[in-house]
């Protein structure tokens, strides 16, 4: 079978705690049908695909010029397409994919989210659109979450930035309530369209599923888990009661950096709780406010910036701490702390679309202000035994790889 997938991003992890779920579909197809039977077409343009076991196509995008017309003909004009749709589409680009199509002839062409949709749009009867989460529920999220707290800074535009004009960045930026409210309408509608467009369309959160398949009246929204195959092998847990908790995330990402933010908030009372507290941070991306912030709390707070191997901090740190305000679809440091058995303490919203379970494999509690209640209680060693065990168990029964990919078999067969 030879497989045609369509992608803005560049698929392999860059930063702990934020691995892309499309990596685990691309060692899924290469594994079943042959890296020369898959074609990884692509918009992005700062990978490096030197050693990647399948054929990439570049895909151009168009000049600055363009890509700013076809913004406000399609998304301001017509209200047609949502931005980050529109930003990415050019008639060079579409003519590739047709090329490539009558050449390669592909029996499934894999489209990545609802921005590179159209490029799919002649063939929707060999089309399965991975839609990774509900952006346009993404976005009302974060909507609301700016309404309740107008000191929140929205960071909406996250690593889209690099497709934008550099002249309209500041405009963007100001603007991005505006903006996010514009893309809801315009998200929801395309979600809908190639729901019923295509053969099938896949999510990660089983809630959103269900919200999709009412939403397009339609029966072909699927569940899909991440695959995550773990870099490094999982070894006994050596928890010994110390009070050192590990944050995981890129801190460039705004439902991490505002997690991370307002956790630091917390911290006072919660050092004043546990007096030898410690949070380690893994993960780069924290801009110079927030680590200004982190630096007054020096004595409770390390920033470790990218860690190649989280294996040794998994394995001795009382917790994964994620306190997830906003954001959809399915967390992969939350399967990853499954994987290695530390317990998490998260927010309803950080487990969400998962089978984590409050007390089991999680303590889950929206109030921070009971995050230090909750980081004492984990600091039991036999309870927090019984977490790590039950947490490697729920991922060895339901996220383990083969388990995983055989439900890709059975779901990402063309036709």
């Amino acid at each position: 079978m030879k497989v045609l997938i369509l992608s803005s991003s560049f698929p392999y992890p860059v930063d702990a705690g934020r691995k892309m779920v499309m990596a685990g579909f691309l060692d899924f197809f290469v594994e079943e049908h042959g890296g020369a039977n898959v074609v990884y077409a692509t918009s992005d343009t700062e990978g490096d695909y030197s050693n990647v076991p399948f054929r990439v196509e570049r895909l151009p995008l168009a000049s600055m010029v363009r890509r700013c017309v076809s913004v406000a003909h399609n998304s301001v004009l017509l209200r047609r397409r949502p931005i980050q749709e529109a930003i990415l589409y050019s008639q060079t680009a579409m003519r590739s994919v047709l090329k490539l199509v009558d050449t390669l002839r592909p029996d499934l062409i894999f489209v990545d989210t609802v921005r590179m949709a159209r490029y799919a749009e002649p063939y929707p009867e060999r089309a399965i659109i991975y839609l990774d989460d509900l952006y346009s529920v993404r976005y009302e999220r974060m909507l609301r979450l700016q309404k309740e707290h107008p000191e929140l800074k929205l960071n909406a535009l996250g690593n889209f930035v690099r497709f934008l004009p550099q002249a309209v960045l500041p405009v963007a930026s100001a603007m991005q309530k505006q903006l996010l409210r514009a893309e809801v309408g315009l998200l929801r509608r395309r979600e809908v369209e190639v729901t019923r467009r295509f053969q099938k369309a896949l999510l990660l959160n089983p809630g959103e599923a269900r919200l999709l398949s009412e939403w397009a009246h339609a029966d072909n929204v699927f569940v899909v888990k991440p695959l995550v195959l773990a870099k490094h092998a999982r070894t006994s847990r050596r928890f010994s009661g110390e009070p050192t908790f590990l944050f995981l995330g890129n801190l460039a990402y705004g439902p991490n950096r505002h997690s991370f933010d307002v956790f630091l908030d917390s911290m006072p009372s919660i050092a004043q709780r546990i007096s030898n507290v410690k949070i380690l941070v893994a993960g780069r991306g924290a801009d110079e406010k927030l680590r200004a912030k982190a630096r007054r709390l020096e004595a409770h707070v390390e920033l470790l910036d990218f860690v190649e191997n989280i294996e040794p901090l998994m394995r001795t740190c009382a917790a994964l701490v994620a306190p997830i305000p906003y954001g959809t679809g399915v967390k992969t440091k939350i399967l990853d702390a499954l994987y290695y058995g530390i317990p998490i303490l998260a927010t309803q919203n950080g487990v969400d679309g998962t089978l984590v379970q409050n007390g089991r494999e999680a303590l889950i509690e929206d109030d921070l202000s009971r995050y230090a209640d909750l980081m004492e209680r984990l600091l039991d060693v036999s309870f927090n035994e019984r977490m790590s065990n039950a947490g490697r168990a729920l991922y060895d029964s339901q996220y383990a790889a083969p388990q995983v990919l055989e439900e890709y078999r059975q779901i990402l067969r063309a036709g």
